[in-house]
């Protein structure tokens, strides 16, 4: 009857490491949105940034603007970069 008990109880030890595997990507989930946030919300906000520095530059075609848009480019490039990472 002992035997019965402790084999009952045994894991397999794959399920083991299966939990732990799990256990860990939780924890690296919410370190990852910690440290980096919401990378697919800053690739939308970058875009809507440029499309917004685009209709500026459009209406007024001054350095500023011409700044503003190449920033806001090279920000969605870098947005996107990030996001094709992961």
């Amino acid at each position: 009857m002992s035997r019965v008990c402790v084999e009952k109880n045994h894991i397999n030890p794959l399920t083991g490491v299966a939990i732990r595997l799990k256990h860990v990507r939780r924890v690296l989930g919410k370190w990852s949105r910690e440290e980096y946030g919401d990378i697919f919300q800053e690739v939308r906000k970058a875009e809507d940034d440029t499309l917004r520095a685009e209709l500026l530059f459009v209406d007024d075609e001054s350095t500023e603007n011409r700044i503003a848009l190449h920033k806001a480019q090279a920000m969605l490039k870098q947005r996107i970069a990030t996001e094709e990472a992961f």
